[in-house]
């Protein structure tokens, strides 16, 4: 009986290894992706795809927040590409929708600010995609907040097809990466305010009455305008 209770112990303690090594691993390799490129639409679904894979979970949504309508509205979804077929329905549906305050996963997110864990979303009376869920034969729901300087700009939701109970040890690690992703977003936001404004700028050159161009320190003119 002591050798079982020592046997037990020590499969428990290289459990929470593995998982501590996988949770290092997932923010080693989202923080690659972020350096690598400030390329949204090539990184970000690369990043859900982590997730995903690392949670071992089915399907992956992105809940972007609209402030003019005060909204959240699907962007980006991920899901492995033989699933295309079982998963079409509920991807269209969710690209269609928007989500307010409290309502269904997104919205109860958004509105808390905090991680939210759905157990069996066939059993939850606030899921309005219920059907579209029973037809992809998702159960468990996850979701949490996505926040740069400005606030929560977003809400990420993870699906299985599994009954599952919540994870306490995944708040650290959720905390983290949705810090990490919003202020990937706030870096090609700026990024892209950066190359407006400079686009704006050369605009302006190009419609002077006089003649202008610019010099590089070798004598090149990498610019000059259209008079």
């Amino acid at each position: 009986l002591g050798t079982q209770r020592f046997f037990v112990g020590t499969m428990r303690d290289i459990s929470e290894r593995k998982q501590a090594e996988a949770q290092r691993n997932l923010l080693h390799n989202i923080t690659k992706l972020f350096s690598t490129s400030d390329d949204l639409e090539s990184v970000f679904p690369k990043v859900l795809q982590n997730i995903c894979k690392f949670m071992n979970w089915e399907i992956i949504f992105y809940w972007m927040f609209d402030e003019e309508k005060q909204v959240l509205r699907c962007s980006h979804s991920w899901h492995a590409s033989e699933d295309i077929e079982k998963f079409k329905e509920l991807v269209g549906k969710s690209m269609k929708m928007t989500f307010e305050n409290d309502t269904g996963l997104p919205g109860r997110v958004y509105t808390s600010s905090e991680p939210h864990w759905i157990i069996d979303v066939t059993q939850d009376a606030n899921f309005p995609r219920l059907p579209f869920a029973l037809k992809a034969g998702l159960h468990s729901g996850f979701g949490f907040p996505v926040r740069n300087s400005k606030g929560l700009i977003g809400v990420i939701e993870v699906f299985s097809e599994k009954t599952l109970q919540p994870k306490k040890d995944m708040a650290q690690l959720i905390g983290s990466l949705g810090n990490q992703i919003g202020q990937f977003f706030e870096r090609c936001e700026l990024k892209q305010r950066q190359l407006k404004d400079q686009q704006n700028f050369f605009n302006m050159l190009d419609n002077l009455p006089v003649s202008f161009h610019l010099q590089a320190p070798d004598y090149t003119v990498p610019f000059a305008n259209k008079m």
